[in-house]
């Protein structure tokens, strides 16, 4: 079965305040043995309120599952 593609495109401001594009990427889908032919796509998520202007890194996402043998933190 083909997936849908997914897109992200993230915007940000620069030290001046100018928008512009930080990301445009492909977002891969996050399945689970648990759930045979479903798919989740993490889009955007986090703690804290964003703050700008920032640098357009990427921020870090958690594991939407634990590791195989692990558990959650």
């Amino acid at each position: 079965m083909e997936r849908t593609r997914i897109r992200r495109v993230v915007t940000g401001h620069d030290s001046e305040g100018k928008a512009r594009v930080v990301d445009d990427s492909a977002v891969e889908p996050i399945t689970s043995g648990l759930m045979p032919g479903a798919a989740v796509y993490r889009l955007w998520g986090g703690d804290e309120r964003p703050t700008f202007p920032d640098d357009g890194s990427p921020r870090g996402a958690e594991a939407y599952f634990p590791p195989r043998d692990g558990r959650a933190s």
